[in-house]
C-alpha cells in the first residue's frame, strides 16, 4: 500500500498500491469493492465530499472515479517526474 485516504463524510476509506484501488468499511475494516482499471503503481489517492476519488500513478497517469460506483469517468496522463 502506498496511499490511503478517508472519505470526509462516510465511514469508509480507500487504499492504493501496486496496481489496484480498494474501498473498505471504516468501522470494521470489511472489504467493499475494487476500483479496476488503473494499471500503474499508485502513489496518490484523495477523495472529496462530492464523491470524486482521484488516483495518481508513478507513470504519470491520473484517474477520477465515482466513489460510490467505482466507475472511472475521466483519465489523463502527464509526464512523470523522476525521483
Amino acid at each position: 500500500m502506498r496511499a490511503l485516504c478517508l472519505h470526509p463524510m462516510e465511514w469508509s476509506f480507500v487504499t492504493a498500491g501496486a496496481d489496484n484501488v480498494k474501498k473498505w468499511h471504516g468501522k470494521d475494516g470489511a472489504f467493499i469493492k475494487n476500483f479496476v482499471g488503473h494499471n500503474a503503481i499508485l502513489n496518490a489517492a484523495c477523495v472529496n465530499q462530492d464523491g470524486v476519488l482521484f488516483t495518481g500513478g508513478d507513470n504519470g497517469s491520473m484517474r477520477f472515479w465515482d466513489y460510490g460506483t467505482g466507475h472511472c469517468f475521466q483519465q489523463d496522463t502527464t509526464r512523470p517526474q523522476p525521483g
